[in-house]
């Protein structure tokens, strides 16, 4: 004869529920780990048309100061790019361009460009433009704001204006268009849109392949 106490019956109910608490444990962090990967997919979606297929990736390292990751096809130098870090800079060198971050990325397999984030310590302590001036942006602003359904006639006017001085150059437009503002409208209004210079759009996605890379060998290795 089987004899089921009270504690028994309080025992076997305490491991049901640490095994349901276990499990929704397990379920919030797989979907967690799902949300944290999709953002980093995200963050490294491609900028350029660049193919990195026959790119291989060298590190190499002395001490503890000096890291240098470099990308580039085998037997030649063309669109190679190296990545050194040290001494609390990034120092980027090759064929886009050199660049100076006024911190340390280290390319890892769950690493990422943080676009807004780079720009800022890229312009920190340097004088190097990310961003260049670009027509066809500014032709695509203006467009837009043309498409506006509060615009107003004077304002409306202003911007047809704007079309016109697209091909002045940088300098002459601004001048233009500060000088021609609708009142009421701020400096902040001025379609005035930038492109992220190319080479270091290559830069990012360069670093991201990396890292991407490098998560694949670690998944492999599991």
């Amino acid at each position: 004869m089987v004899i089921v106490t009270v504690v028994d019956v309080m025992l076997v109910s305490i491991v049901l529920i640490l095994k349901k608490v276990s499990f929704v444990l397990i379920a919030d962090n797989a979907i967690t780990l799902r949300g944290i990967m999709s953002k980093v997919e995200e963050f490294r979606k491609r900028k350029t048309d660049i193919d990195f297929t026959p790119y291989i990736v060298t590190v190499e390292k002395y001490g503890d100061e000096v890291l240098i990751h470099k990308f580039k096809k085998p037997n030649t130098t063309i669109g190679s790019v190296i990545f050194i870090n040290t001494k609390n800079i990034m120092a980027v060198t090759g064929d886009y361009g050199n660049w100076i971050f006024c911190r340390e990325f280290h390319p890892s397999a769950d690493g990422y460009v943080s676009v807004g984030y780079w720009l800022e310590k890229l312009r920190i302590s340097s004088s190097q433009e990310p961003c260049e001036w670009d027509e066809e942006y500014i032709e695509k602003e203006i467009k837009e704001r043309l498409k506006e359904e509060d615009i107003d006639e004077e304002r409306k006017q202003y911007y047809e204006d704007l079309l016109n001085h697209i091909g002045d150059g940088e300098a002459r437009y601004m001048v233009y268009a500060y000088d021609n503002m609708p009142d009421g409208m701020d400096c902040e209004s001025i379609p005035c849109s930038k492109r992220l210079n190319y080479w270091l759009e290559a830069i990012f996605d360069i670093f991201n392949e990396i890292c991407r890379r490098m998560e694949k060998e670690e998944m492999m290795k599991k």
